[in-house]
């Protein structure tokens, strides 16, 4: 997942590509020119620029994976110095089969985290299903490949082109598509407001799917979060189920470790075969 770029109000340079003579010339080169000069019809652009999401190398049983860098997104986001209230677009989070059980956390745990940090730092946040960003951009359909994104955002964002070179940089590109869809959207329905979170005390949810060796990550995600709001004034839900019957020790070593209160949800604690589920809610101390 890439940190959507930022978009302000001014527009940047746009190359004109000549008409052939007799009129505007047909195929790729006038569908591009037509798509770029849609989209640029609906929003203007002062800035705008693309980054690459933090992570940390973890280790996940024998193998190394990739998780979120909490504290240097956190790091980053603030750098950026966005007025509160500004928007920011997310893909939908939207789970396959195929995907496998690390498909499901990363997509998961990544859609609430960004969700969460990005509305405790004063965003407005509008999640877009890939279906309708790539139908717009006409990238959906299985002849679409992730080369099209960046040719795409290439033409959209010229001036970005030369971070769009890479076959890895597709992640680049399709950030900067949601973006710019987003900007096209005149009465998006935002998921969570700034303004919702007015009151001395917030809930902030994430449902995920996570392991046992992830709870340490976990609980750094939710501290970083609980900090940015201050002492008092947000709470995290934790609602789990697990076959595991030491998760419950696990999770409140893990709590203490962090600063965290650590409050038991009276009449959710519940057994169902060999799973057991409870809901926790969880604060500064």
């Amino acid at each position: 997942m890439n940190l959507t770029p930022e978009i302000r109000n001014r527009k940047i340079p746009v190359e004109e590509e000549e008409e052939e003579e007799g009129g505007e010339a047909e195929g790729p080169l006038s569908s591009a020119k037509a798509r770029r000069e849609k989209a640029l019809e609906r929003f203007s652009i002062h800035f705008v620029s693309v980054f690459d999401t933090p992570y940390l190398p973890v280790l996940v049983g024998k193998r190394v994976r990739k998780r979120l860098d909490a504290k240097s997104i956190v790091q980053l986001i603030r750098s950026l110095d966005i007025p509160s209230g500004s928007t920011a677009y997310i893909e939908q989070s939207t789970p396959f089969p195929k995907d496998g059980k690390q498909g499901w956390y990363s997509g998961g745990f990544g859609f609430g985290f960004w969700i969460g940090t990005l509305v405790t730092s004063g965003f407005s946040v509008v999640p877009v299903p890939s279906a309708l960003w790539k139908r717009y951009f006409q990238l959906a359909g299985g002849n679409c490949t992730k080369d099209d994104s960046r040719r795409v955002a290439s033409e959209l964002f010229p001036l970005l082109s030369s971070q769009l070179q890479r076959k890895k940089d597709h992640g680049r590109a399709e950030a900067l598509l949601i973006a710019a869809y987003g900007e096209t959207l005149k009465h998006a329905k935002l998921l969570y407001t700034p303004q919702e979170f007015v009151s001395t005390e917030i809930a902030l949810t994430v449902r995920v799917r996570f392991q046992q060796s992830s709870v340490p990550l976990l609980f750094d995600s939710v501290e970083q979060l609980l900090r940015i709001r201050g002492h008092g004034n947000c709470k995290f839900i934790l609602a789990y189920v697990s076959r595991a019957r030491q998760m419950d020790s696990a999770i409140l070593k893990e709590g203490s470790q962090h600063g965290m209160l650590m409050n038991e949800v009276p009449g959710t604690r519940c057994t169902v075969g060999n799973l057991e589920g409870v809901i926790f809610e969880i604060t500064l101390i």
